[in-house]
């Protein structure tokens, strides 16, 4: 019964060591940056926290109508109840199930320059052509 013996035992416990982590190398806090360290089971739950509140999406519709500002480039501020002035949305035509407006839409859609937020309204820049059609459009942030 060799494996019984002191070396035996060595090797046995040694293998142990390399399956099982030691208490001393578990850490229960979300700031420790030292290298070899296991993230205690209980940080579950405060990552998932971490994670589930760091970002919301929120969605929202418009239509920029005919009417511009401006001698080129042309300008329209729409209100938009609930958006941000740090909100940076992604922005897209909303097209008619129509195919002859929705051609027309999407003409008028590429006249489009540059759209800015501010605090309930976002405001249309169109550099060369104003559209002469009006442009459902939905928006979405990311905060």
């Amino acid at each position: 019964m060799a494996y019984l013996d002191n070396t035996g035992l060595a090797r046995f416990f040694a293998g142990l060591k390399n399956v099982f982590v030691a208490k001393t190398s578990i850490t229960n806090n979300l700031t420790t940056t030292a290298a070899g360290l296991a993230l205690d089971a209980r940080q579950g739950l405060a990552l998932n926290t971490a994670i589930g509140t760091k970002a919301t999406t929120a969605r929202y519709t418009a239509t920029l109508s005919t009417t511009w500002s401006g001698a080129g480039p042309y300008t329209q501020t729409v209100t938009v109840s609930g958006m941000l002035a740090a909100d940076t949305p992604i922005v897209d035509l909303v097209a008619s199930t129509t195919k002859a407006t929705a051609i027309l839409q999407a003409e008028a859609w590429a006249c489009v320059g540059k759209i800015t937020t501010a605090a309930n309204a976002i405001t249309v820049t169109c550099f060369e052509d104003k559209p002469t059609t009006a442009i459902p459009i939905q928006l979405k942030v990311v905060r």
